[in-house]
C-alpha cells in the first residue's frame, strides 16, 4: 500500500510539473514532450532519492504519467471526435454537410492539422522533405507497414491504409 500512495504522489507530482511546463515553456509535439518530460524528470526524481539514500522504486507513478500523456492531452491535441463535438456545438440543428464544413474549417484550416502533422512527421524521421515536397522515410515505410500489420491483427477497420 506504502508503494501505491508514493506512485500515486510521483504520478501527481509529474502532473503538475508538466502543467507548469506546458504553460511556461509549451512544445510543438505533445506527445514527445511528455515522454521526454517523464523520463528525464523520473530519471532526476530516481536519482535525488538515491542520493537522499530513499530506496523506493517509482517506476510505476513514471509509466502511470507516460500513459496518461499518451492517451489524455496527446489525443486532445488531434482528435477529429472532439473537434466534430466542437463542429456541432457551434451551429444549431446540424445537418452532415454544415458538420463537415465546420470541421474543415475547425481542423484543417483554424488547427493547421496537416501542417502540424507533417512537421511531427518529419521530426519522427518518418518524412523527408525536399523542396516543399514530402516523401515517406526508409524508417516510414517500416513504421507503415508496421502500422498497417496492427490494424490488420486487432481487426481494426479503417480505410486509412487504403491507397487512392
Amino acid at each position: 500500500m506504502k508503494y501505491l500512495i508514493i506512485n500515486l504522489i510521483i504520478f501527481i507530482l509529474l502532473l503538475f510539473l508538466f502543467f507548469i511546463k506546458r504553460h511556461v515553456f509549451p512544445g510543438s509535439i505533445l506527445f514527445y514532450e511528455g515522454l521526454i518530460f517523464g523520463a528525464l524528470v523520473g530519471i532526476l526524481l530516481q536519482i535525488l532519492l538515491f542520493f537522499l539514500k530513499i530506496h523506493i522504486p517509482i517506476s510505476s507513478g513514471i509509466l502511470l504519467f507516460i500513459l496518461f500523456i499518451s492517451i489524455g492531452p496527446t489525443i486532445l491535441d488531434r482528435s477529429v471526435s472532439i473537434t466534430v463535438l466542437t463542429s456541432i456545438k457551434s451551429c444549431s440543428d446540424c445537418t452532415t454537410n454544415k458538420i463537415k464544413e465546420q470541421f474543415f474549417k475547425i481542423y484543417f484550416e483554424e488547427n493547421k492539422a496537416i501542417e502540424k502533422r507533417l512537421k511531427e512527421q518529419v521530426l519522427s524521421g518518418n518524412v523527408t522533405e525536399t523542396n516543399e515536397k514530402y516523401n515517406l522515410s526508409n524508417r516510414g515505410v517500416v513504421v507503415y507497414e508496421f502500422l498497417q500489420s496492427l490494424t490488420t491483427l486487432f481487426n481494426i477497420k479503417t480505410g486509412y491504409f487504403d491507397e487512392s
